[in-house]
């Protein structure tokens, strides 16, 4: 299956989407990021403009197909806490960050030091088109000026695409 592309209104669709349904917002604030550490080493790392907590950790082995990346965070354990799950797309693209270096990933390096910009991050969200059942969104943070472009929503096949995961959960 061919990659495709989300283009512009149709990212502003989404996001537009998510707004409406209650389930994303940034709001200013500063600094956005803060680093939460655990006495066993583990860190994450908090959102204050969305109200999320994400592993800072990226998870990406040889890559996770879109099942077992749902897995992973539904069974993975941090700080003590068990409701993790793999992002939305509206909450994985509000990690991108245009402010950094053209050759960079676009996310804050500070806080996603070990980021991995060589393959896509899944999310959740699943294609709303009848025809592709078996696609769901991705994101790619590409720092380098390929055909996948920094920061860009595409639609990948799950059954087999590879892809990395960054875990969230909301802030109790």
């Amino acid at each position: 299956m061919r990659r495709e592309k989300i283009n512009g209104v149709t990212c502003l669709v989404l996001l537009l989407l998510g707004l409406a349904a209650g389930t994303y917002a940034i709001a200013a604030v500063t600094p956005r990021y803060e680093l939460l550490s655990h006495t066993n080493g583990d860190i994450k790392v908090l959102d204050r403009a969305t109200n999320l907590e994400w592993t800072q950790k990226v998870e990406s082995q040889f890559g996770f197909g879109w099942k077992d990346a749902l897995v992973f965070c539904k069974e993975l354990e941090l700080f003590e806490q068990s409701d993790w799950r793999l992002p939305n797309v509206t909450e994985l693209a509000s990690l991108i960050d245009e402010k950094q270096p053209s050759d960079k990933a676009p996310i804050n390096p500070y806080y996603f030091p070990d980021f991995d910009d060589s393959r896509f991050y899944w999310t959740s969200t699943t294609m709303p088109d009848v025809d592709n059942p078996d696609n769901a969104y991705a994101v790619y943070f590409n720092g380098s000026a390929d055909e996948y472009s920094r920061g860009g929503i595409f639609v990948e096949p799950k059954g087999t695409g590879m892809g990395n995961i960054l875990c969230v959960r909301d802030v109790d």
